[in-house]
């Protein structure tokens, strides 16, 4: 799993836990360079130059934070 430190850097860890909420629909992202996200709508993901956002809410022309 990895997560944004407070400097704005990507850090991994192998401490995490997964919280059941249920059946939810999927959103499948795809980035231009041909990652695949899959997340809920509500979602929280880092954008470029709106910070965080609903998964939802986000569209094709905005840049999202993921692991290179």
């Amino acid at each position: 799993v990895y997560y944004l430190d407070p400097d704005g850097r990507f850090k991994s860890t192998k401490k995490y836990f997964i919280i059941s909420s249920g059946k939810k629909n999927l959103l499948k992202l795809t980035t231009k360079s041909g990652k695949v996200l899959y997340a809920s709508p509500e979602h929280l993901l880092l954008t470029q130059d709106q910070g965080y956002m609903r998964a939802g809410d986000i569209n094709k022309f905005q840049k999202i934070a993921i692991e290179k």
